[in-house]
């Protein structure tokens, strides 16, 4: 303001007539190169040392104008008080800028990526997540498997039953790749399991993503076991199983499966028991695929109907 009030006064003296247009002009041209231009420039081409230089200016440039700063930061306060205004935070033109180009930039996992992530574990490369918005979608971000499709269960089922019914949706599914959330207490007992059903899957267990001492172990349940086995404190901090299903692995074909009500008649047939005899033994066989709150449910049915 002070250089374009001092130009004009300048101008018009020497140039009544045009005086005001061309202090307009050259103003802009000067303040354009000596303003922008050329700060910009020097402060780019060597950062460092134009940040030092400029470090002691700034210094008296606050320290003059701190005063001021805070007489019209009070002075803004009254003012809203007296007229009521209310103080709500906007959003200025560069971040909303900002907030644009990264939304253009982020995006789902695409399957090219996936493939890079998945090279660069083979060739040896740790492969690190960045904070996100939550452990779950960091781990399936680092892990390598196929993200055109996933599904997030929750925690993995504890109880033996619960743990193959979910094996079985796995082996079924519209989609390869799975995600749970598992106790440091129980992870070990998660990965056995795998083990023991001969599961063909491949595992991806994260513990404490983003963090400091955050860890990752790869492979095959056995090959993820001896991992574990190897790094010995591994009953800490919060884990995301991740697995991938193997496509022999797959069941494409629709199997028939019996109703609990069947199953627990002919474990009664089979066994000459009750209902509830009936009911402990199928909790017990391996090859069960209810949960016990289905057998229950089914027991209950029959026990109305025929009185079992």
């Amino acid at each position: 303001l002070t250089a374009a009030s001092l130009g004009t006064v300048l101008f018009t003296k020497l140039y009544p007539v045009y005086g005001a247009a061309i202090s307009t002009a050259v103003l802009t041209v000067v303040v354009l190169i000596f303003g922008e231009i050329t700060p910009k420039t020097m402060a780019k081409d060597k950062p460092e040392k134009f940040c030092m230089r400029a470090v002691p200016i700034l210094r008296v440039l606050l320290f003059v104008l701190t005063p001021l700063h805070l007489f019209f930061g009070l002075f803004s306060k009254v003012a809203m008080k007296l007229f009521h205004t209310s103080e709500e935070e906007g959003i200025t033109e560069e971040e909303l800028i900002t907030m644009v180009e990264e939304a253009e930039s982020e995006g789902g996992l695409e399957h090219h990526e996936s493939e890079l992530i998945r090279a660069a574990i083979d060739a040896g490369i740790r492969v690190v997540g960045v904070p996100g918005c939550c452990a779950a979608v960091t781990a399936l971000s680092i892990s390598g498997f196929d993200l055109s499709t996933f599904f997030f269960f929750g925690f993995f089922p504890r109880e033996a039953a619960d743990r193959r019914r979910a094996l079985a949706m796995m082996r079924r599914g519209d989609t390869r790749t799975y995600c749970f959330y598992e106790s440091p207490k129980r992870i070990m007992d998660a990965v056995e399991f795998f083990i023991s059903e001969h599961a063909g899957v491949r595992l991806c267990l994260c513990n404490d993503m983003t963090k400091l001492h955050e860890m990752t172990f790869r492979g095959t349940p056995a090959e993820v076991r001896d991992q574990l086995l190897a790094k010995g404190s591994y009953d800490k901090g919060e884990y995301v199983l991740l697995c991938e299903v193997e496509e022999d692995y797959l069941i494409t074909e629709v199997e028939h499966v019996s109703s609990p009500e069947a199953l627990l008649v002919d474990c009664m047939v089979q066994n000459d028991c009750t209902a509830k005899d009936a009911l402990k033994l199928l909790l017990k066989d391996e090859n069960n695929t209810y949960s016990k709150n289905e057998l229950y449910a089914a027991h209950l049915a029959l026990k109305e109907r025929f009185g079992a």
